[in-house]
């Protein structure tokens, strides 16, 4: 077993670690180590808006929890995702940008007695890492609530839907108010969300608060695949209990980390407590049951969770035409309409999802390039929660393709690759370029 010892050590490089782990490593003197479970965020569907439809229920980027069954929801199983990857839930969710009621925060400063939680405090600390695409703002109010200049980037959804802009209309006939900012402390009304994204691209934490500054940083560290298997916690003279570690399973190894300072928690809100029972730190009668020593009885560690439901919806198959190969990619857009989670798009709007899947399939061909992994434009992509593996072969099998066609023409072993047409050997089979698909179309019917 190894050690290492860091002044900071950082669990969880989700949403919450990776801005703790910018913030602490900008003092040069401080050592940080971050230390993630899953792998790092280069899987190409992270970062195109619409790839958490493959991201969510895929074991490469997410726990893959389900819920217990729930009377309340007449014995149903829900999905609860859950991000394993460098940036979290911040790699795989819907990208809304919401800080929630502001009434809430003041309530748990009522409750803890303590003024660092209520409204007036956290939101100044949302401003300070905010970079708004709307600046300075024209409303005079725009600058209580918000700024630019941050590294969490803050858009305008590009989105839009005669479907949701009819149902906002209803609303509004219902006599909600229409809203286009729901983070002044108030969610209430009717719009469109604002969202993590920077020219199109999913914006993660990882990008916002990690890429840019620390990876650059002699004093940060940054461990992927390093499953955390419990925290070291002693007794100190007077009584009390500090952490002062963690035990680190890093593929090969069982390794312990010593932190000189601090050992901060951010896995989540499954993981952190997860953690802590681990480390004998929950119900008394819980862990005793398990087998785990108990070092401290916190009945509340794993308990009192609220979330939102999620609602998958299936939707109706559109006509047989769609499945015609030769309408602009209308079997992937049925894919993605079979697929998508909430409202549903009218078979009338198909073509229009055609053409925005087809963008969306250059643009991850453009990036997989970009990060040297080979992914056809044309060819189809894996259906959601389909592990990525099928992918490789497809990609590997592609290349090999295009090998054969570039080691010798017919006419005496001229290699023929990137030639220009008027260069080619006379006889030689024109080679496509790089990226395009060789596949011959199906015929049209």
């Amino acid at each position: 077993m190894s050690e290492a010892t860091f002044d900071y050590v950082i669990i969880g490089a989700g949403t919450a670690g990776a801005l703790m782990a910018n913030r602490l490593s900008a003092d040069r003197n401080r050592r940080v180590l971050l230390i993630e479970a899953g792998p790092r965020d280069d899987y190409h569907w992270i970062h195109i808006p619409v790839g958490y439809l493959y991201c969510i229920g895929n074991p490469r980027t997410d726990w893959m929890y389900s819920t217990e069954p729930d009377t309340g929801l007449n014995g149903r199983v829900l999905r609860y995702p859950r991000g394993k990857t460098v940036g979290g839930c911040s790699s795989i969710n819907g990208m809304i940008y919401m800080r929630g009621q502001s009434r809430d925060y003041d309530r748990w400063a009522e409750l803890t007695g303590d003024e660092t939680w209520s409204w007036a405090e956290v939101l100044p600390a949302f401003k300070q890492h905010e970079d708004h695409y709307l600046g300075g703002g024209t409303d005079p109010k725009f600058a209580d609530f918000h700024t630019s200049g941050g590294e969490w980037r803050v858009d305008k959804q590009r989105l839009r839907w005669d479907i949701l802009d009819a149902f906002a209309e209803a609303a509004t006939q219902a006599g909600i108010p229409r809203s286009s900012d729901f983070n002044r402390g108030s969610n209430e009304g009717v719009g469109y969300f604002e969202v993590n994204q920077k020219n199109g691209w999913r914006w993660n934490t990882a990008k916002a608060f990690l890429r840019s500054t620390c990876y650059g940083r002699p004093n940060f560290e940054m461990r992927t695949g390093a499953q955390v298997a419990r925290l070291n916690i002693t007794g100190l003279a007077d009584g009390r209990r500090r952490c002062t570690g963690a035990e680190v399973w890093d593929g090969g190894e069982m390794m312990t980390v010593q932190a000189a300072r601090a050992v901060i928690l951010c896995a989540g809100s499954i993981g952190s407590p997860q953690i802590l029972q681990l480390s004998g730190v929950g119900p008394a009668n819980l862990l005793r049951n398990l087998g785990i020593d108990l070092v401290a009885d916190a009945p509340g560690v794993g308990a009192n969770l609220q979330d939102h439901l999620r609602q998958g919806q299936d939707q109706p198959r559109v006509p047989a035409q769609a499945d015609r190969p030769d309408e602009h990619g209308a079997v992937a857009a049925r894919r993605f309409h079979s697929k998508f989670d909430g409202a549903c798009l009218a078979e009338s709007r198909i073509p229009r999802a055609a053409a925005v899947v087809g963008r969306i399939r250059r643009a991850a061909a453009r990036f997989s390039r970009f990060h040297g992994q080979r992914v056809q434009p044309e060819s189809d992509q894996p259906r959601h929660g389909v592990h990525q593996d099928r992918e490789i072969r497809r990609c590997a099998g592609h290349r090999a393709q295009l090998s054969k066609y570039r080691r010798r023409s017919q006419s005496g072993g001229r290699l023929v690759a990137g030639h220009a047409p008027h260069r080619r050997a006379a006889g030689a089979r024109e080679v496509p370029p790089r990226g395009v698909e060789t596949r011959r179309r199906a015929p049209e019917r």
